[in-house]
């Protein structure tokens, strides 16, 4: 289909309702039409599983002393759950958890029930996050598509998968150093409360570690790329 015009903008609005119809599956014979519209119908209902396992995981951790809920207000604890043994419950609902990270002047209990939270749904997501990622790549395939990032990105300001790893590894080496102060910070605020305190929390030092596997690979990638330019 040719438009022939010298409007820029009729011009912009063929080429993206043209994509649209590619990126949906238009163009593609009746049998292929059909897989997709399956594949994306699995893939919705993936997701509202995955959501659904998240939010059905309601976890929670046990107080033990007055003390561990310094920091909170009245109303808040007035509110808690308690369980048989008359123990109060921090859970990982919204308006149990977020307070209690927000103001609880106990870093263990902070951490313990922030682990609680990030960990929802797991392990039965597990299983579910890979199928996504699998009919994902499928569907990405099936539309021509090298991959589902190169599809996700199409449309995107970033265009394809090597702009957006170009950008998160410039953003990754530019925000280490402030990371790097701000973890400082973090721990020189915690050995205030606690003198003996060497690292702020397991998950901090497991992200800087992380941090720095992916600068080195960041390197690697670099160098073997200068390599492939010499070559040719």
């Amino acid at each position: 289909i040719t438009l022939e015009s010298d409007d820029k903008n009729a011009l912009r609005y063929q080429k993206k309702l043209l994509r649209s119809y590619i990126r949906s599956g238009v163009s593609q014979p009746a049998e292929k039409r059909k897989i997709i519209r399956q594949l994306q119908n699995e893939i919705a209902e993936l997701g509202q599983i995955f959501s659904k396992n998240i939010r059905d995981d309601v976890r929670h951790i046990t107080i033990q002393s007055a003390d561990d809920l310094n920091g909170l207000p009245q109303d808040y604890i007035d509110k808690l759950d308690s369980n048989e043994q008359g123990q109060l419950l921090i859970t990982t609902d919204y308006p149990s958890v977020f307070p209690f990270l927000r103001y609880a002047h106990s870093d263990q209990h902070r951490h313990a029930i922030y682990l609680q939270f990030l960990n929802r749904g797991y392990p039965a997501n597990k299983t579910v996050l890979q199928d996504i990622i699998t009919k994902r790549h499928q569907l990405a395939t099936t539309l021509g598509y090298k991959s589902y990032a190169a599809y996700a990105t199409e449309t995107a300001m970033i265009e394809n998968p090597e702009n957006a790893a170009e950008f998160i590894n410039k953003v990754n080496l530019l925000a280490t150093p402030r990371a790097e102060r701000d973890y400082a910070q973090l721990l020189d605020q915690l050995q205030k409360t606690q003198a003996k305190a060497k690292t702020h929390a397991k998950s901090q030092k497991s992200n800087k570690e992380q941090q720095h596997k992916n600068q080195q690979k960041q390197k690697q990638n670099k160098t073997k790329q200068q390599k492939k330019k010499k070559k040719k």
